[in-house]
């Protein structure tokens, strides 16, 4: 026999507790990480508690918009918000020569006219339990931790909120979702259409490309000073890899401008005012080529609401985008969404599309069903039609039992965009506009459980999208995913 099974037999008969507690520290070492299988002096054993919080979500830096809007946000006292835009001086370069009477002139005076913004509501619900609160309480209290669980699901629910606006200020289409603000690429589709370039599916990576949209926004009548590009991550790493050494601004001062490959913090271009002719680039996840998804392949618990019920794609002979090298067999993918849900996907035959084709692709929805749809498609003779295989190409208000999203190509699935803006305060081109700070609403306890709101009042005021430029269409030299 052992020395610690006498010394447990010893312990069952003797009345002395130090006996007990030598057995119980002897025995206090079992291993494993299955807490509830642990027996004797293992199960009381104190465990080793990581006091940082280990985090593989959204954080601030991610919002890249939001934090280069917010330091120079207006504060609205109204939902509607508005602002007088002087959209030219009036005359032309020549027009006040006078003769010596001035006789030879007309009145004139500048063109005004008055952008309203409509703030939105953004908001999210959370809460933790009595004693998961007691217990964060405790722990940060005893230095076993720096994060507190009330604490981070209050963080947590801010960081929804701000992923939303930050979403929003890229996508958000008021047109589509009545409680969306309109965001900057649906905001310059509409509002300046010809600064809209389209890449038709391929990389872009030089400054060849960028300084004729560059030079268009910084000309007469324009007056813009492009000094911030929006890329994603894959496009920013082609412009490390590819723009040319004399346009480049590199990323590390101590590293010649010209030196081919090192990391490119801006790009060079012929312009004058703000900026001083140098466009910093800023990868944002959010435009990343993969992102785009059915929302059924991150999270099951954030899929609700009713799928649509059928949908069908009958390619006609209307002119469409597609070329001979696109033509080929597709699936077509759609979600029926509402603000803050989106359900399950439905998805159609496999069909045959043609060069110049377009495809109306026919949504049946369901009793109920939401605000507007989201469509995807996959890649040309696909294989699989699993939900992961499909990428965003559009959405469409529904307007019925049936609802037709007519796709030309013209947004070709697995690309990107990128924002050429004057974002400097002064040029006053577009604004984040907000009632109040986000803001966190304590809410009645309810079963033994501490409740909370997060609320932000908020919107993008586009003031002169004619400063702005977007970049359609841009696969990247690394895309995996290609239509």
């Amino acid at each position: 026999m052992d020395a610690v099974s006498m010394l447990g037999q010893l312990a069952d008969t003797s009345a002395d507790p130090r006996i007990r507690t030598l057995v119980k520290s002897l025995t206090s070492t079992q291993a494993g990480t299955s807490l509830s299988s642990l027996t004797g002096g293992g199960a009381m054993r104190v465990e080793a508690l990581e006091p940082e919080l280990a985090t593989a979500t959204v954080q601030n830096p991610h919002f890249v918009l939001f934090n280069l809007l917010f330091p120079n946000r207006h504060t609205s006292w109204s939902l509607i918000d508005q602002q007088v835009v002087q959209n030219a001086i009036g005359g032309f370069p020549g027009s006040s020569i006078s003769n010596e009477t001035g006789s030879n002139l007309p009145d004139r005076n500048g063109s005004y006219s008055r952008v309203v913004t409509e703030l939105k509501m953004f908001a999210e619900f959370g809460g933790v339990t009595v004693p998961t609160a007691m217990q964060g309480a405790l722990q940060q209290a005893a230095g076993a931790a720096d994060f507190n669980a009330a604490e981070q699901e209050i963080f947590s629910g801010l960081s929804r909120v701000l992923q939303s606006v930050e979403w929003s200020l890229l996508f958000g289409d008021m047109t589509i979702n009545p409680l969306e603000f309109t965001g900057l690429i649906p905001g310059i589709t509409a509002n300046a259409p010809g600064n809209v370039t389209d890449l038709r599916g391929v990389a872009l990576n030089t400054a060849t490309q960028l300084a004729p949209i560059a030079a268009k926004l910084s000309g007469y009548g324009t007056w813009g000073s492009p000094d911030v590009l929006i890329v994603s991550p894959a496009v920013k790493a082609d412009f490390d890899i590819h723009l040319e050494s004399g346009y480049r601004v590199n990323l590390d001062s101590a590293i010649p401008n010209t030196t081919l490959g090192a990391l490119v913090k801006g790009v060079r271009y012929n312009g004058l005012g703000v900026g001083n002719g140098i466009m910093d680039i800023h990868p944002h996840v959010f435009l990343d080529e993969n992102l785009r998804m059915p929302v059924e392949n991150y999270a099951a618990t954030e899929i609700s609401g009713v799928a649509p019920t059928g949908v069908t794609a009958t390619p006609t002979g209307a002119a469409g985008l597609f070329t001979a090298g696109q033509a080929g067999n597709y699936y077509y993918r759609v979600e029926t969404c509402n603000s803050g849900t989106v359900s399950a996907t439905a998805v159609s035959a496999s069909i045959t599309v043609a060069a110049t084709n377009t495809v109306p692709v026919v949504i049946a929805a369901a009793v109920a069903a939401g605000t507007y749809f989201n469509v995807y498609r996959s890649p040309k003779n696909a294989v699989s039609t699993a939900s992961s295989n499909f990428r965003f190409i559009g959405r469409i208000l529904q307007t019925g039992a049936n609802t037709t999203f007519n796709d030309t190509n013209a947004s070709i699935p697995g690309t990107s965009s990128a924002l050429m803006l004057t974002s400097a305060p002064q040029a006053a081109a577009l604004r984040l506009v907000q009632m109040a700070p986000p803001a966190k609403i304590p809410l009645a306890m309810t079963l033994l459980q501490y409740r909370f709101a997060i609320m932000y009042i908020a919107a993008l005021r586009l003031s002169l999208p004619k400063k702005h430029a977007l970049i359609t269409n841009i696969q990247p030299s690394s895309a995996t995913w290609t239509a």
